[in-house]
């Protein structure tokens, strides 16, 4: 099994956690907690497949790939060794060496203890961005530029939002309420501009594409259940734009 496999098995399995922790029954049900959890994990692998393939999209425009990974820090703390990979000893036997730590995935899971799945926390997954000259050949710049870089993180958050305004216009039943949910979310806290994220690579290569790209996915979560998807799309998007050109106003004009 690659790893890049393992890591989406390990992303969709620990976000599937926790939206399916609160089942939202009264006592615990072994047999209804599973079959919910089957049921929240077939609406976590489309979102998070479309969010991937969002950012493969947009790498393919700019000759380069993208791997999708587990978020993990090799950092924990200040001193030139609070770093991995660091070495375990077993009972003065076996070394375990640990390469890094998924702070993503455990944070998601003890959040979701310690709030009895009331509070959704899944920045989980991250990516690189590999460059290969080769396919980029008669650019302008054979390395990719820091606002690429950005594009490219900010089409994964895009496509999840774009993905909930698609299911919106079928829902007229409520039946696709949860993975709209999902996706929102899931969006949203991949803008945030910590370590990995997209909202780090976005916030750092373009501070007027994460302006715009924060505003936008938060119009379009506080409006998607509110307003008609067309209307929420357009008020969404005519919003983040003036709040861009002021936010470009004000950094330019003394």
């Amino acid at each position: 099994m690659s790893n890049q496999i393992r890591d989406f098995l390990i992303t969709i399995l620990v976000v599937t956690f926790v939206f399916a922790f609160d089942d939202k029954q009264a006592t615990f049900q072994l047999g209804y907690w599973l079959s919910n959890f089957l049921q929240v994990s077939a609406s976590v692998t489309l979102v998070v497949l479309v969010h991937y393939l969002g950012h493969k999209w947009a790498a393919r425009r700019y000759g380069v790939n993208v791997v999708h990974k587990v978020w993990s820090i090799r950092r924990y703390g200040f001193l030139a060794k609070s770093h991995f990979p660091v070495k375990i000893d077993f009972l003065g036997i076996t070394v375990i060496p640990i390469q890094s730590f998924p702070l993503g995935a455990v944070l998601a899971v003890i959040i979701s203890f310690l709030s009895n799945g009331k509070f959704f926390f899944m920045p989980v997954e991250a990516i690189d961005i590999e460059e290969e000259e080769y396919k980029r050949m008669g650019r302008w710049k054979l390395r990719v530029l820091e606002r690429e870089a950005a594009r490219i993180a900010f089409a994964g958050p895009a496509a999840s939002m774009i993905f909930a305004f698609i299911l919106q216009l079928f829902n007229e039943s409520g039946m696709f309420d949860q993975i709209i949910l999902i996706s929102c979310l899931y969006s949203l806290y991949h803008m945030i501009p910590w370590s990995q994220l997209d909202g780090a690579k976005i916030l750092f290569g373009s501070i007027y594409l994460y302006v715009f790209g924060v505003m936008f996915l938060l119009l379009s979560f506080l409006f998607i259940m509110l307003l008609s998807p067309g209307l929420a799309f357009f008020i969404s998007l005519a919003l983040a734009i003036i709040v861009l050109v002021i936010f470009f106003v004000k950094t330019h004009v003394k």
